[in-house]
Order: structure tokens, then C-alpha cells, then sequence
């Protein structure tokens, strides 16, 4: 009841004030946002009760000491302020930040690496990555790792994982390495060390570390020498960021030369490789090695009442590189014009953060978020066909994994990633206009329904099974060095 007199007054008392910033209001609280809630509704009924400033001007720290009564109000700080200190309130002004302070806020998260010496105990292998848990045990930091883990087992050396954006979580590790023809033979040791701020960790003369994307390499170059690190390279890193601050860091990095790079694929070595799209003459200091997939399985026979399958890689939040949206539309084109009858498909969309979609007349519609390495690589087995649209040189992993399997996939064509066949006939290209698009997908669908063709594509692919062999060039490389 209270409550409710409060809202009568506070908006009686602030029509024409200012005290409420909304569109601010509403980019501080995402939940009012995507809710659709007229902001100032939302601030007088509920957000003034539950602590939410209305403004970038109100620091609550700030307001205590100017009104210390306030932290004993029955309905909040900021009802406190709404109601008696919105006009003798005087927030502290920002004091000017220094060229360095702002450059430290702006890059902090690429400093170098805290790190604090210590004599050598044996040589040690340091794995350094964003974050290791059961939802990053796949794609790139699953490669860094199956590679950094084989390097260690060769040297009879301890193998250190170090996360900088959460604490490590190692549980799922066995299963990763055993599900991928590999066991850790050697000591593990797990450690998180966030950057700017993190406790430093031991680092001795005989640590030699792997890098896995451009700002782990960079925190690293500006701690330990560079002979000391290689850079597990496994996308042209630059396509994640438009052109700017971040895309000049990220090609600075790449360019350096003092760092040796493993190079996924012989695509994206070329890419790189090359005077127009690269990153400088790689032939001295990158090696590329070609993915294994040692969970290919032969196609299972198919009873021919049961609807097909199609595999959509969902991730709309991920990297600039991931058409979700183009894909989305050349899928609803497919659909409108009858490519996929609605009683001989069923569409899976897996990934994260997935809208909830359905195709008006078309196929159901599947959802699969977050699923660990044994869930994805069960359901991938269970498909005919894939569509995945990556706007880079990189195959991607996604065409590779459905191919093992036995299904037909479907993606784009991006620079020097013409025709994908000299992996598996079952890897079908469309360029990325709609047109093309909805093409491939036609194309797709009639692959999917032809068994026979698969399996005969299947039998002849030439997609690697064994990490070892995948690996041995760039251990051969990266040995010496060590």
C-alpha cells in the first residue's frame, strides 16, 4: 500500500524534472528492454524499489555520504533520492584520465600476462586460452589443447592450462582427449589468471607456452620471450573485429614474425600467405596442419519412412565470421518455394542463444543449446544433412565433423574456398548471394535422400582420423624451438 502512495507522489513529483534518463534506463536494464515496458512505468513502479539508479549521474556511494540517513530507508537508496535528494544531491565529477589511464582501460585486457619467476623444475608446456570448460572443449581451444597435450606427452613434460576469464574447468578433459585417440601421460596443472588483475603465476626457463588467439599471444609477447611461444593461428583472427583499433592490434600481432604459427588448414595458410589477403611471407616461420576427426563413423542405414535430418549451426552472438542470419533467410526461401517437405524433414538448430523459430508450413523445428562434446558429436552422427555459413577462408569445422559422419553439408565460398571436395564429395559450396543460397540448399536436399552417392563419397574422403598424424608436421616444427 505504501508502496503504491510512493508512486503516486514520485510521479507527481518528477513530470518535468529529469530525474529519469530513459533510453539510458533502458540500456542499463536489458530485462526492461526486451520487455517491451514503457520505461518510466517501469522506474516509478518497480525499478525505484529495487535499487535502480535512473541515471548515469547517480553514484550511490556518493549519496550516502551526502545523505548517510538514506542507507536506513525502508524503500532504498534511490527511492530515498527520487524523493528528498534529487536536488541538493551533488554527484563527484569525473576526474580527466591521463593518456596512459585511458589507454590502460581501452587495452588492459590484452596486458602482459602476470607472471613471476622461478627456478626450472623440468620442462613445462603452458597452454593459454579465454576460458577451458565442457562449452569450449571443442572447436579451437579442443585443437590447442588435443595439440598442447601431444606436445607435452612427447617431452615427458607437465602440461599447464591457464584460463583468464574464469577458473578452470577440467572435468570433461578426459573424456575430450580419449573421445579424440589421446591420453595425458604426463602431470596436469590448472590455473586462472585474469587479465588486468589476476594473481601471477610461476614461470620458469624451461616453461614454453602456446598461444591460442591474438590477444593471448599478445599478453604473452609483453612477459616472456617470443622465442619461447607459438600461436596456434586457426582463423584469420582480423574477421573479428571491423576495421579499426582492434582490427590493427590483431594484424600487428599477426604479422610479427618473431612467433612461430600453426596454422589450421592448407585454406587459411594460403589466405594468409598470400600478398593480396596475407599477413607476410609464411614460409620461414608457419607450419598448417589439416584437422583429424577421429569420431567419423560410417553412415547407418536409414529406414526409408523416417524423416531426414538437417543440422543448422544457430549461433546468432557469435564472431562476425558466423552468417546466422544469412543462413536463416536462404533456409526460409528453401522452405517458401518447397524444397524441404514438411514430412520428410526435421530441422535441428544447435548453437547458443537461439531464438525460438518456426517455419510457417515447413519442418520442425529442433532446438539444441550447449551441448557437450559426447551430445554433439551423438546428434551430428544422426544427420543427413548440414548447412553452416562461415564468412572466412577457414572450412570450418562444422562441414568436416557431418562429413565424417556420412551426411551432406552444405557452405559458402569465401576468397580461395572454392569447392571444399578435396575433403569429401559430401561437402557441397554456394556462393553467399540468396540466390546461390537456395540453390546449394536444393542441391543439398536431393544428396541428403540419395544413400548411395553418400556412402560411395564417404568410402573415398579424405578427411584425417588421427591427431597424431595431423600434428606431426607441426611438431616437428615447433620441437626444435622448445
Amino acid at each position: 500500500m505504501k508502496k503504491t502512495i510512493y508512486t503516486k507522489i514520485l510521479l507527481f513529483k518528477h513530470r518535468n524534472t529529469g530525474l529519469l534518463d530513459e533510453p539510458w534506463y533502458l540500456s542499463e536494464n536489458s530485462d526492461v528492454a526486451s520487455s517491451g515496458a514503457d520505461p518510466r512505468y517501469h522506474f516509478f513502479h518497480y525499478g525505484v524499489f529495487e535499487n535502480r539508479p535512473p541515471n548515469p549521474g547517480f553514484q550511490q556511494e556518493v549519496y550516502l555520504k551526502q545523505f548517510p540517513k538514506a542507507a536506513a530507508f525502508p524503500f532504498g537508496v534511490v527511492a530515498h533520492y527520487a524523493l528528498y535528494g534529487f536536488k541538493t544531491y551533488a554527484p563527484i565529477p569525473p576526474q580527466p584520465l591521463t593518456p596512459q589511464e585511458l589507454l590502460l582501460d581501452y587495452w588492459g585486457w590484452i596486458s602482459p600476462l602476470p607472471v613471476y619467476p622461478v627456478g626450472a623444475r623440468g620442462k613445462r608446456i603452458t597452454m593459454v586460452t579465454s576460458g577451458i570448460d565442457s562449452g569450449s572443449l571443442f572447436g579451437g581451444v579442443g585443437t590447442a589443447l588435443l595439440f598442447s597435450a601431444l606436445l607435452a606427452n612427447r617431452l615427458g613434460a607437465t602440461l599447464r592450462l591457464v584460463a583468464q576469464d574464469g577458473k578452470p574447468d577440467a572435468s570433461r578433459l578426459s573424456e575430450v582427449l580419449r573421445a579424440n585417440g589421446m591420453e595425458l601421460a604426463v602431470p596436469l596443472e590448472l590455473a586462472h589468471c585474469p587479465i588486468p588483475g589476476g594473481a601471477p603465476i610461476a614461470v620458469s626457463e624451461a616453461d614454453y607456452f602456446v598461444a591460442t588467439s591474438w590477444w593471448t599471444a599478445h599478453s604473452l609477447m609483453g612477459s616472456v620471450a617470443p622465442h619461447r611461444i607459438c600461436y596456434m593461428l586457426q582463423e584469420d583472427e582480423r574477421m573479428f573485429h571491423a576495421m579499426g583499433d582492434l582490427h590493427n592490434k590483431c594484424d600487428a600481432v599477426l604479422r610479427d614474425a618473431r612467433v612461430p604459427l600453426l596454422i589450421n588448414t592448407q585454406l587459411l595458410y594460403d589466405f594468409l600467405n598470400h600478398p593480396k589477403t596475407g599477413i607476410g611471407n609464411l614460409s620461414n616461420r608457419a607450419v598448417w596442419f589439416e584437422p583429424a576427426f577421429p569420431m567419423a563413423s560410417r553412415p547407418a542405414t536409414r529406414a526409408p519412412d523416417r524423416p531426414r535430418k538437417l543440422l543448422f549451426y544457430a549461433r546468432p552472438q557469435h564472431h562476425a565470421r558466423s552468417m546466422f542470419y544469412t543462413g536463416l533467410e536462404a533456409l526460409h526461401r528453401a522452405v517458401s518455394a518447397g524444397v524441404f517437405d514438411p514430412e520428410r524433414w526435421t530441422f535441428y538448430f544447435t548453437g547458443k542463444d537461439i531464438p525460438n523459430i518456426h517455419f510457417p508450413a515447413g519442418p520442425q523445428v529442433v532446438f539444441y543449446e550447449r551441448l557437450d562434446w559426447t551430445a554433439y558429436h551423438n546428434l551430428v552422427g544422426q544427420m543427413d544433412a548440414g548447412f553452416s555459413l562461415m564468412h572466412s577462408p577457414h572450412p570450418s569445422y562444422i562441414p568436416l565433423d557431418l562429413a565424417s559422419k556420412g551426411a551432406v553439408s552444405l557452405t559458402n565460398t569465401f576468397g580461395n574456398k572454392s569447392s571444399l571436395e578435396t575433403y569429401s564429395g559430401n561437402i557441397i559450396t554456394a556462393n553467399l548471394d540468396m540466390p546461390s543460397l537456395v540453390d546449394g540448399l536444393s542441391r543439398l536436399e536431393a544428396a541428403a535422400r540419395n544413400d548411395q552417392a553418400r556412402l560411395e563419397h564417404w568410402e573415398r574422403q579424405r578427411i584425417g582420423q588421427d591427431w597424431s598424424a595431423a600434428f606431426e608436421a607441426a611438431l616437428a616444427f615447433i620441437l626444435p624451438k622448445v
